[in-house]
């Protein structure tokens, strides 16, 4: 009431029991009904009554994997059918590339993820729940910053921060995006290398495919929604396609495009 605070994040939130939050969370809600609870954690019963997100831990570490390729495109889908089926309907959680705890012991996003940086940064917008972008990761940081001591950021311009302004630009303006919207994962003829995606809500959609690979891929479409034309959210270039047009992407190279 007094200053206005939006939320609270939560450190180590199995810490202490799930009935403990619960309590918090209904005590929270009486004084603000729209106050946002983050768990650092990823436990289902905590959802249920006292948290309004968690982060998405097993994601990343499959981020993580795919970008050494001991796992493909195909663990990010056991990821979402392992979490649809262990949490409660209308969990929602935070994805990401990095954050305090991979920064410093992990390593930077350049070190765990090479030159899939930016693709897998459309991957964590492209993922039903909410985009994190860790304090200075838009300023291309290339450093672990110290864990217990002071360690400043240097903010300088760097090509991350239009990137991910346009990411952010469309996640407001299109509900597509939005948490809780249609979420179709489209089938290709390169499953294993290329992560597409159907957003869809209100008469909007965004199409995306990413290539998760170092390598080119060349695949066909092959899903009926595909058909129509799209605008390019990076060059603006509107295209039309067709169920079982043709496409190739160069390592890394990513699409996302919108239609109505």
């Amino acid at each position: 009431n007094e200053t206005g605070v939006d939320g609270f994040r939560c450190d180590y939130a199995t810490g202490v029991p799930t009935v403990f939050w619960n309590e918090v969370g209904a005590q929270l809600r009486k004084v603000k009904p729209d106050v946002f609870l983050l768990a650092e954690a990823e436990v289902p019963q905590h959802q249920l009554h006292g948290f309004n997100a968690a982060y998405s831990f097993g994601m990343m570490h499959v981020i993580n994997d795919i970008a050494k390729k001991t796992k493909t495109v195909a663990a990010i889908d056991v990821e979402l059918a392992k979490n649809e089926t262990l949490f409660p309907t209308g969990s929602t959680f935070i994805n990401y590339t990095t954050n305090h705890d991979e920064n410093s012991w992990q390593g930077t996003v350049f070190e765990r993820l090479g030159s899939g940086v930016k693709a897998f940064g459309v991957v964590t917008y492209l993922l039903d729940g909410i985009p994190l972008i860790y304090n200075g990761q838009e300023t291309g940081l290339d450093k672990r910053l110290e864990f217990f001591t002071r360690d400043p950021i240097e903010w300088r311009h760097d090509e991350l921060a239009a990137f991910y302004q346009t990411l952010n630009q469309l996640r407001r303006d299109n509900r597509a995006l939005h948490t809780g919207s249609r979420f179709v994962r489209i089938p290709t003829t390169a499953n294993d290398a290329i992560f597409a995606v159907l957003r869809e809500a209100q008469g909007r959609r965004v199409l995306a495919w990413v290539n998760l690979t170092d390598a080119a891929v060349s695949f066909e479409l092959a899903h009926a929604e595909v058909a129509g034309k799209w605008t390019d959210v990076f060059s603006g270039k509107s295209e039309t396609f067709a169920r079982g047009s043709l496409l190739t992407l160069e390592p890394w190279e990513f699409r996302v495009l919108t239609g109505n």
